[in-house]
């Protein structure tokens, strides 16, 4: 086996004999962007997958590659996180085989299959005449979509437990602090809303959805850039409700690159001013004098 990647592309060539003397020669479309050493660890997964389906329970690799042959023999380690997904992939897919070995070869014995290699990373998808052609449109090592189930805590459920069942927790400070903040929410067909001064109830949400009615605030409905206070205004005006609301609207405008590009420059000082009363001088206040005016009036000077 033998990999090549070029501007005009990757691929890799494969030849396989039997014991027989019986052999095919196999060359590899990539149509994505990989480096020399990963042509040569999808040729290999390749070629070990050729064999199993061919019936082969005993295969021996042979590769000009010093880095591939090291990491899987255990000499060297494979450090990148990609080398070492390739060479879990290439242990997985040996353990179909009774027996496995790879072997490093000078690169003047391998000739044949670098031309293979390159004749697919050069080649426009036409097919060479006899030769078994393949083309690959993602890594071997890509994982497949995986949908997680977020079970993680939420704020909401020591709340909704209190009100429908008045289960609380164990520790008796924990306890007491969700039994006096249920007081402000209410539970209404199974959603939980906050109670407000002088707003409507306000339906709570869970952090992740509050982020994303923050996007679209900012983005779609508001389109001007506005400050995080503001924002969090308004997604309390649209009546949601979470903890974090305000530290979200802050790091949301924070890291907007737009908002930070083109908002108005905020001229209001970032503390509240306080007024600060003058104060007489203790010294100017002992010589004040009292004198009598001319119509019997007295006048401190």
């Amino acid at each position: 086996m033998d990999g090549s990647s070029t501007k005009g592309g990757s691929g890799a060539g494969l030849i396989i004999e039997s014991p027989t003397g019986t052999w095919y020669e196999h060359a590899l479309k990539f149509m994505f962007k990989a480096s020399n050493n990963e042509d040569e660890y999808e040729a290999l997964v390749a070629g070990i997958e050729l064999c199993y389906t061919a019936g082969a329970d005993y295969v021996q690799a042979f590769s000009d590659s010093q880095l591939v042959v090291s990491q899987l023999n255990g000499a060297y380690e494979a450090k990148d996180d990609e080398m070492a997904v390739y060479v879990q992939r290439v242990q997985e897919a040996t353990k179909l085989l009774k027996h496995f070995t790879i072997t490093h070869i000078p690169g003047s014995e391998n000739r044949q299959t670098d031309g293979q290699s390159k004749l697919a990373s050069s080649s426009d998808d036409r097919k060479p005449k006899n030769i078994q052609w393949e083309t690959l449109t993602e890594r071997s090592i890509d994982p497949h979509e995986v949908l997680w189930l977020d079970r993680s805590p939420m704020w909401m459920e020591p709340i909704r437990a209190s009100l429908t069942n008045g289960i609380l927790p164990s520790n008796p400070k924990e306890a007491d602090k969700v039994k006096k903040r249920s007081n402000w929410f209410i539970l209404y067909e199974g959603i939980l809303y906050k109670r407000y001064f002088v707003r409507p109830l306000l339906r709570c949400v869970t952090p992740e959805e509050g982020r994303r009615v923050l996007e679209e605030l900012e983005e779609s409905i508001c389109s001007t850039d506005v400050g995080g206070r503001a924002l969090s205004i308004i997604a309390i005006q649209t009546n949601y409700y979470w903890p974090s609301l305000w530290e979200d609207a802050m790091t949301l405008v924070w890291t907007c690159d737009k908002c930070q590009k083109f908002a108005p420059i905020q001229r209001v000082p970032s503390t509240t001013m306080n007024p600060m009363p003058r104060l007489w001088d203790s010294a100017s206040t002992s010589s004040w004098q009292w004198i009598t005016s001319p119509s019997g009036s007295r006048v401190r000077v």
